[in-house]
């Protein structure tokens, strides 16, 4: 049809560094880690009997070329606080209070007190409830009368 063959080399292989710009080329460069972050709060592990914390640290430059990849945990957890939380301890109720009135109405009431607050996640106290500290009841709901002293 007319054409000539073609002359010359079918492929040409060019080095990767002659035809990218420098900063298009990945250097050799190794891993970089960040600081350590702060430690959590002492949190309760849902998988666990113990309280625990944990601290991490972020890879700030990732391994490039031949470079060497990061080495090492990106996180720790320890154990804090207790072994076991430490649940809120009442004393036991106190005798009940005499009467407030002798008739008409009057109240007396129990009390107890903390032994011991709840610590390292235990069930509190719930001494925002005052009933958990003190109890009431009505006594002597009679009428008063003429011959009944009511104070």
């Amino acid at each position: 049809d007319g054409g000539a063959p073609c002359k010359g080399v079918n492929q040409e292989t060019k080095k990767h560094d002659d035809f990218m710009p420098e900063q298009c080329t990945l250097k050799d460069r190794d891993c970089e880690w960040g600081e350590w972050e702060e430690w959590s709060k002492c949190g309760r592990c849902h998988d666990c009997r113990r309280n625990q914390q944990t601290k991490i640290r972020k890879i700030n430059l990732q391994a490039s070329g031949k470079g060497r990849p990061c080495n090492g945990e990106s996180n720790i957890t320890r154990t804090c606080g207790a072994e076991n939380p430490r649940f809120c301890e009442l004393t036991d109720w106190s005798e009940w209070t005499q009467c407030s009135k002798k008739c008409g109405g009057g109240w007396k009431a129990q009390l107890r007190r903390i032994k011991q607050q709840a610590k390292y996640n235990g069930v509190p106290c719930g001494v925002d409830q005052p009933e958990v500290l003190r109890e009431t009841i009505p006594c002597n709901t009679q009428e008063c009368s003429d011959a009944t002293d009511c104070k």
